[in-house]
């Protein structure tokens, strides 16, 4: 009887090809540094869309924002109260538009037929137009430079302290408003800048100012009878940059009356625009 005899073929294990290992490894590396440029790509894109999110708010709602927080900041600055304190707010812009003048003064100072118009004061060869509206201040429109291509403009809306009729935050949000819509067509972001005025509550005299501002001092100077001090504040969104590499966003100036023992103070955000 005859065995057959039985094989069993086995199988071998093939270490991989040097080259193809080497392959595999450039290929895993290839995925990661891809996965990772993807990542960087849609971190750096979710950054810029919240960027210009917050840019688009500020140009929108800054204003409104820091005028209702200077509206609850301020009462305590003034002798009489914010209320009674001389308000201005001043938009600056350049428009290429050439029928952008007209247009603003049919928005702001116009010629209702129900109404009647508003009473206008023209000064300055004609690049000054002044109208007051009944309860909600006075508005001057300045054509301030004017080139081959393009017209710059200064719209100041302002509010003079103890009026028979005293100033609401209502008025000074809805004033704000009114302007800023008019302005829109022709500018997207406009300089502002809000400044007021009056007669320094005591404590400015006999308190330490970072207490009462609760705000970081970036500069100070007194001279000729006149403390300023430059501001930044978390309470405020607006902001300029200065020259020395800083944002401010509130500068107050203290200056004592020749002829009498009061004192002046005056606000403005992001700094102070004019005469002290």
């Amino acid at each position: 009887m005859s065995h057959a005899r039985m094989y069993c073929k086995t199988s071998t294990l093939v270490p991989a090809p040097k080259k193809n290992r080497k392959e595999k490894a450039a290929r895993g590396r290839i995925r990661i540094r891809t996965v990772l440029l993807l990542l960087a790509v849609l971190m750096v894109t979710a950054w810029w869309q919240a960027d210009q999110a917050a840019s688009t708010d500020s140009i929108d709602n800054q204003l409104n924002y820091d005028l209702k927080q200077l509206w609850l900041m301020t009462p305590s600055y003034f002798a009489a109260g914010v209320k009674d304190a001389e308000w201005s707010i001043r938009w600056e812009f350049t428009t290429q538009s050439l029928i952008a003048k007209n247009k603003l003064i049919e928005a702001l100072l116009p010629n209702d037929k129900y109404e009647g118009p508003v009473p206008k004061r023209i000064t300055n060869d004609g690049k000054t137009i002044t109208g007051i509206i009944e309860g909600m201040g006075q508005i001057a429109i300045h054509d301030l430079e004017e080139t081959e291509y393009s017209n710059k403009y200064m719209i100041v809306w302002s509010y003079a302290g103890k009026q028979a009729e005293a100033l609401t935050e209502e008025k000074l949000l809805k004033a704000a408003a009114m302007i800023s819509e008019a302005i829109t067509p022709y500018s997207s972001a406009p300089a502002i800048a809000v400044k007021l005025q009056g007669n320094a509550h005591s404590d400015w005299i006999k308190k330490d100012w970072d207490r009462l501002t609760q705000a970081e001092t970036l500069q100070s100077y007194e001279e000729d009878g006149i403390k300023s001090v430059l501001y930044y504040s978390a309470n405020l969104r607006s902001y300029a940059w200065m020259k020395e590499g800083y944002k401010a966003n509130m500068q107050v100036a203290l200056k004592k009356h020749t002829e009498s023992d009061t004192y002046k103070l005056t606000l403005g955000v992001p700094a102070i625009s004019g005469e002290f």
